[in-house]
């Protein structure tokens, strides 16, 4: 996934980079998930991140359920979750970091702050942020679901080489693309999808195009994975 995002926006934008916490070779827009979740997630970082703060500015709006989760201890689809909350709360941290924490001048900010805001400034980083939250909705949510049921390996492995065909069918099909961003067309409609706020932000027509131009690449090379995957098995 890092390759395909690498291929859009390969050089993190000037002051979006964070030694702490960026991975030598990381994309922009996975770097951005984990710099904003380093500043926003619960017990992520107590020194330099503002949760609290954060949190308590959202409830001021009348948004009292939060995200925003820690990558330490949660599930693999952790920066698809992730990013699909920051998209969606895009605006309202924009105007926390800008107009609360930096009181109007962004200068006051910390460096992961400064990053963070770099980051979500960014419009091509968002756009990014929107197609993992979009594969977070229809994909591997509705995965992980599967995967906590009763259901068979043998029967499983169908579910795999069926999203494999999935995602083949839509990587070479705009309008098949243009379908799952809405979620009109989903590899697992058996599945219920959480209709929430941050489904809402993820589905409106926005950005749609460069959103399927990120979205084509993921379907390509996530089919391509999990294919050799499956001749492993």
């Amino acid at each position: 996934m890092n390759s395909v995002f690498n291929n859009f926006h390969k050089d993190p934008p000037e002051g979006t980079e964070h030694p702490e916490i960026s991975l030598k070779g990381e994309s922009s827009v996975l770097n951005a998930v984990r710099i904003a979740s380093k500043a926003l997630a619960s017990g992520a970082d107590e020194k330099n991140g503002v949760y609290l703060e954060f949190k308590t500015y959202l409830q001021r709006q009348q948004i009292n359920k939060y995200e925003i989760k820690p990558f330490l201890g949660n599930r693999f689809n952790v920066v698809f979750h992730n990013a699909g909350a920051i998209y969606h709360f895009r605006s309202h941290i924009l105007n926390f970091l800008k107009n609360v924490k930096g009181e109007g001048t962004p200068g006051k900010l910390n460096q992961l702050l400064k990053a963070v805001l770099s980051c979500l400034q960014n419009d091509t980083i968002m756009v990014g942020c929107r197609a993992l939250g979009l594969f977070n909705k229809f994909i591997t949510s509705p995965l992980w679901k599967i995967l906590e049921g009763d259901i068979h390996i043998l029967h499983m492995n169908q579910k795999y080489q069926h999203l494999v065909q999935f995602l083949e069918d839509i990587s070479t099909d705009v309008e098949k693309i243009k379908l799952f961003m809405t979620g009109e067309l989903v590899p697992f409609p058996s599945v219920d999808v959480k209709k929430d706020d941050i489904w809402a932000s993820l589905v409106s027509n926005h950005n749609d195009e460069q959103c399927a131009a990120f979205l084509i690449q993921m379907c390509s090379a996530t089919s391509k994975a999990l294919s050799q995957k499956l001749k492993i098995i």
